[in-house]
């Protein structure tokens, strides 16, 4: 008899970028399950290379130090060939945490998954908004490239889902109260996920990671810093919907000037984190007259007075902490990142400024303003961080898990 056996599927060249997202989940997880496999296909998605040009391989920084430990009972595979993982999968019942893409690139994997019998969970609960990249349209490449890569492909998937090539979503966790609701106000998505013709079976909210984070650890708050969250320019996304090139100089030059007004006019340190993706070496370069750190946002946002940035994941943390923030835009960014930050200061109520005005007035006037946008996090907080009043997320997550797909 086949044992049922979990494993988080990812194509990720760094395992430490993975980590820093899922490293508190799979540390949970750990301590309920006998066993857990990470299944990198990073190594196998290399044999398509007829697509990278659409997915441009970002590489992991050299001899970076690793700030994360594998529980014992979670062993990592780097799968290279369909021999390979239908060697793994040959005596096991693999329910699979899906952290893969969908796109064009991503297709043979699903197809191998769907030829092994791997059934599908998401876990989508990190808890910041998610909002549409727009292509530059005076370009006929980038043009093609994004409706081959991502319009044309979002319908195959559910095409193959639905004739049963691919295999379908059995339930996403997900930390965003709008989407079940935005369902079931439309009657013909609700007709659909009813008959489970999307490529998600079931929907279930759960609160997010950071609410889970917040209620699960012992937090050290203080006031200390001003930390700003720094964002990755060399991002796939970023270059492949770019509607101009970023102008990295005169943004970074005018990016410091603004930082160290904030630090000269609150009297604090600046403390630049950095995304995981991100090169440490070459930030410090960069940002040479403040500390930069990796892999510790959360811990530096805990110890905030201040928390500035463009389009950052991690903002959440913030939000839940209800502390001080200020979104930024540059006029030498492109405008998907002007995008990220006015979706912030509309939707959130964070308080935005432009890094070429400086400041202008004083200090008990901003923290006015900065005290006034707090009153409107309630909001976000209750549709995005902790939609599911009271329930620790990844308990709900891992018991339905053990009672319904998990059971040997």
């Amino acid at each position: 008899m086949k044992a049922n056996t979990l494993v988080c599927l990812i194509d990720e060249v760094s395992l430490n970028r993975f980590l820093a997202t899922s490293g508190f989940m799979l540390e949970k997880m750990s301590k309920n399950f006998k066993e857990i496999f990470i299944l990198n296909f990073v190594d196998y998605k290399k044999k398509f290379n007829f697509f990278i040009d659409l997915n441009k391989e970002v590489k992991a920084e050299k001899k970076e130090v690793s700030p994360f430990k594998l529980p014992k009972n979670i062993k990592l595979i780097n799968i290279k060939s369909d021999k390979d993982f239908t060697k793994f999968c040959i005596y096991r019942n693999v329910i699979g945490i899906d952290l893969l893409g969908r796109r064009l690139v991503d297709l043979p994997i699903h197809l191998l998954l769907a030829k092994n019998d791997v059934k599908l969970i998401q876990i989508s609960n990190i808890g910041n908004i998610q909002f549409t990249l727009k292509i530059d349209k005076s370009s006929l490449i980038k043009g093609l490239k994004y409706h081959l890569d991502k319009k044309v492909s979002k319908y195959l998937y559910y095409l193959l889902a639905n004739l049963f090539l691919i295999p379908k979503i059995e339930i996403r966790f997900i930390s965003n109260a709008n989407i079940l609701e935005n369902i079931n106000n439309n009657l013909i998505k609700k007709i659909f996920h009813k008959y489970k013709f999307f490529i998600t079976k079931r929907i279930i909210n759960v609160n997010s990671i950071s609410f889970d984070q917040f209620h699960s650890n012992k937090n050290k708050l203080s006031e200390n810093y001003i930390v700003f969250l720094d964002h990755d320019l060399a991002s796939p996304d970023d270059q492949y919907f770019g509607h101009k090139k970023i102008n990295e100089k005169k943004h970074f030059t005018e990016l410091k000037v603004f930082l160290e007004d904030l630090s000269q006019t609150f009297k604090k340190k600046v403390i630049v984190t950095i995304h995981p993706r991100d090169k440490l070496s070459l930030k410090k370069k960069i940002f040479s007259n403040f500390k930069v750190v990796k892999y510790q946002t959360r811990d530096y946002i805990n110890k905030a007075f201040l928390v500035v940035f463009f389009e950052s994941s991690a903002i959440v943390n913030a939000i839940l902490l209800k502390k001080k923030i200020i979104t930024i835009t540059s006029d030498y960014l492109n405008e998907n990142l002007k995008l990220g930050s006015k979706r912030y200061q509309n939707q959130v109520g964070i308080y935005h400024l432009n890094v070429q005005n400086r400041l202008n007035f004083d200090k008990k006037t901003l923290i006015k303003e900065l005290n006034k946008s707090k009153v409107k996090y309630k909001n976000f907080i209750n549709t995005y961080i902790g939609p599911d009043k009271n329930r620790i997320g990844y308990k709900k997550i891992i018991k339905i898990m053990k009672n319904e797909l998990l059971k040997n």
